[in-house]
């Protein structure tokens, strides 16, 4: 049982690192054009979130190393 639930944790993380990851390439993949049509601070906030959602993916990377 316990290990079931170990499982269903491994699981999950693996799904929400998938899913940020996926974010990443969304952000990664936006047209230059476009991008420089953004008032500066709406690119500092897109490499804001960004480096947030590569913090995420490590953490989880990490608790999913120890489980």
């Amino acid at each position: 049982m316990v290990l079931g639930f170990l499982k269903n944790v491994i699981d999950y993380l693996e799904n929400q690192i998938l899913g940020f990851n996926n974010q990443i390439v969304e952000l990664a993949d936006i047209p230059e054009s476009i991008v420089a049509q953004l008032p500066n601070t709406h690119e500092l906030t897109g490499r804001c979130v960004y480096i947030y959602y590569k913090g995420i993916i490590q953490r989880f990377s990490e608790k999913k190393s120890v489980l």
